[in-house]
């Protein structure tokens, strides 16, 4: 059924249901970018960390590792999915108060203020519609145990891949795009692009494809296959502003791996390159 319109409630993203904890669609990512954007037709001014942040209408102040948190992402598939949205001419960031300020470009004519009149061919049903439509998505994930026609050309590369739960479109940072990653289980590939955009922001670039493969093998080891300990293990050492990847506080042999003031001792401190 394609007909007639659903007119929703703000009251709506109050609701358990949309607060419950979980990781978003892109589509449910881009409706939290309208709802979340100012209504009022006055400008406002709000402290955010410590800032005087002024914003209007179709606007709304958010960083990239607030967005991460709000919707269960990773921020690095958040900088891909704003470059997606600002390409496809659907927002613009501007940096200029030292916060990122989304402008919604069509706020106006998807959300107007005579939605009473709303019908499914108005101008901005069809935006909002066509919009959702255009933005290329993939999925977060998806499960290999789903039905599958035995005609998919991939159904068998994908059977090959029972261990590989998750399918990740998640793209390595600028600086290593040109690289390939087929080595990474897929299940690790947004943290483990998120440990290179870390060390990317601390100066410290693998020099090669050979230094990254020894890296992320090292993981693996210290992790003992576990996917869930190697995100933990990202997550501490950039939690700790670390250079290096270390075993998990609570997996430490004590009497050779000692810590000092809650620290890895010194010789743990060399660069992860």
């Amino acid at each position: 059924m394609d007909q007639g319109f659903i007119k929703l409630n703000r009251k709506f993203f109050s609701h358990r249901m949309w607060e419950a904890a979980r990781t978003f669609s892109e589509c449910e990512a881009w409706i939290d970018l309208i709802q979340s954007a100012r209504f009022e037709a006055t400008v406002t001014i709000e402290r955010i960390g410590g800032r005087e942040i002024k914003y209007g209408r179709g606007q709304y102040p958010a960083s990239n590792r607030y967005l991460a948190r709000k919707w269960g992402w990773g921020e690095q598939k958040v900088k891909t999915f704003m470059r997606k949205l600002r390409t496809e001419k659907m927002i613009e960031v501007e940096k200029s108060q030292g916060m990122n300020i989304v402008t919604l470009c069509k706020y106006d004519v998807y959300n107007g203020h005579n939605s009473d009149n709303i019908s499914p061919e108005s101008p901005s049903m069809v935006l909002v519609i066509r919009e959702l439509s255009d933005v290329k998505t993939q999925p977060v994930t998806r499960s290999l145990t789903c039905d599958q026609p035995t005609d998919n050309p991939n159904f068998k590369k994908e059977k090959k891949e029972e261990e590989r739960i998750t399918i990740s479109p998640y793209s390595p940072p600028r600086e290593y795009e040109k690289m390939n990653f087929d080595f990474l289980d897929t299940r690790l590939r947004e943290h483990f692009f998120q440990w290179l955009d870390y060390k990317t922001s601390k100066g410290q670039m693998y020099k090669n494809r050979r230094s990254i493969e020894l890296c992320y093998k090292r993981l693996i080891t210290k992790s003992q296959g576990d996917c869930g300990v190697a995100v933990a293990i990202i997550e501490q050492s950039m939690a700790n502003n670390w250079n290096g990847l270390f075993d998990l506080q609570q997996h430490k042999d004590a009497n050779s791996n000692k810590l000092t003031n809650g620290y890895p001792k010194q010789a743990d401190y060399t660069v992860d390159m």
